[in-house]
């Protein structure tokens, strides 16, 4: 008998907190592993993703995103994923801000839909501020309306914050 696996793509951006949202976000893997989900990841931290110019060549040669960068690795599997989870520190990145203005002209363009219905952030520090905005920023951005798109803050990943996020990710 097949499984009936939910895509999830787990995206971590971080720079200075380094370690503990790397160790929490394996962490949360984990539990999403446990609970029968295919998971994608992609670390930006090791990426390079330039900004949208809106040329509007989107997937007019054989690549998602005609300017050759990371952002062709992330496109497919962000666009076949159930459930995004973004993991952050502080302010987004470039790299995570080009990649979703980029996701942004690539869905307009693609043979088919985004379906994601849940999207996360898991961010550390408050720089954020509290993302009351989130919600909308996403689906403004990614023009979708998800059926849950939420944010959780933590000052630091200790131990029982990691079994907490692996509790949280086998309950996605």
């Amino acid at each position: 008998m097949a499984l009936n696996l939910s895509k999830t793509l787990v995206v971590g951006d971080y720079k200075s907190f380094g370690d503990p949202l790397y160790e929490g976000m394996s962490s949360f893997i984990e539990g999403l592993v446990l609970g029968n989900h295919e998971v994608r990841r992609f670390d930006l931290l090791t990426r390079r993703i330039g900004p949208c110019d809106s040329c509007g060549a989107c997937n007019t040669n054989e690549f998602p995103c005609s300017y050759l960068d990371d952002f062709n690795s992330l496109a497919t599997p962000l666009l076949e994923a159930d459930s995004l989870v973004l993991f952050a520190e502080g302010d987004f990145s470039k790299a995570l801000e080009n990649a979703l203005a980029k996701f942004t002209a690539f869905a307009t363009n693609a043979k088919k839909e985004p379906h994601l219905r849940k999207v996360f952030l898991i961010y550390l520090g408050t720089e954020l501020g509290e993302k009351k905005n989130f919600s909308s920023w996403v689906i403004a951005l990614l023009n979708i309306a998800p059926e849950e798109t939420r944010a959780f803050r933590y000052d630091r990943i200790g131990e029982s914050e990691k079994a907490l996020l692996k509790e949280m990710g086998q309950k996605l």
